[in-house]
């Protein structure tokens, strides 16, 4: 393959991981900042598995990074930048006067649905 191609196969790679709502939001949520799969998980209110597998394709495509704290899995974005990408989009979607949704000017990351043990949602008595 020349160099063109190659290039254009790993810009739809980045593509095609963005393709799925759940990892847009899972990206949305990481947004503010490393989050552990537990969190990730108790928010999006989705089994373990169906969220490690989200974030293992995001991984893969290079879009998030991961580290290891004893048992727990933290996540984060690898490069920022990703969100100039998904900014432009919803622009773009908010400039679609056909479309009947409303596009959210900031997306807030939501109280987790399930209860969560993470470091983030138990204070640790003083």
């Amino acid at each position: 393959m020349d160099t063109l191609t190659d290039f254009f196969m790993t810009e739809a790679e980045i593509l095609t991981a963005l393709a799925h709502p759940t990892r847009l939001e899972i990206l949305e949520l990481l947004r503010e900042g490393e989050l552990c799969v537990c969190h990730i998980q108790a928010v999006l209110d989705q089994r373990q598995a169906y969220v490690s597998q989200q974030l293992n394709t995001l991984r893969q495509a290079g879009l998030v990074s991961r580290r290891k704290d004893g048992k727990r899995v933290y996540y984060r974005v690898s490069d920022a930048r990703i969100f100039e990408v998904t900014d432009s989009l919803k622009g773009f979607l908010r400039a679609q006067k056909k479309r009947k949704i409303s596009i959210p000017e900031k997306v807030e990351a939501s109280a987790p649905k399930q209860p969560c043990n993470c470091p983030r949602c138990v204070s640790t008595p003083a």
